[in-house]
């Protein structure tokens, strides 16, 4: 019985360390959508959460907009010094995001 308590125990500290590790690491792959970049990032936020680990909205965010690829910068930019952007929500910021994706998939046709 201790054998398999520590056994699982020591299973879920190294999945509490993944989770922290991909959460701290979590970026948006070339090529994909803000849509998948979204979906992939609650997915986290729920592992995140079978875990026991929290963050605030505002971390989930900047994680979000912080892992953006270097096209949208200028779109990060201005959403991240809208006076509004301390009380957004997830999908508040994913929504907005969601409005400028055609311009910065513009932008990377044109770098291409």
């Amino acid at each position: 019985m201790k054998e398999k308590y520590q056994s699982s125990e020591k299973t879920k500290i190294n999945s509490v360390k993944n989770c922290l590790v991909e959460l701290r690491e979590f970026k948006q792959k070339e090529g994909e959508s803000i849509e998948l970049y979204y979906n992939r990032l609650n997915e986290l936020i729920y592992k995140c959460n079978r875990y026991g680990i929290t963050r605030s909205t505002m971390e989930f965010n900047l994680t979000f907009i912080m892992g953006l690829r270097k096209q949208w910068r200028n779109v990060s930019l201005m959403v991240k010094t809208q006076q509004s952007f301390d009380y957004f929500t997830l999908n508040d910021l994913y929504n907005l995001l969601k409005t400028h994706e055609a311009e910065v998939n513009e932008i990377t046709e044109e770098s291409n």
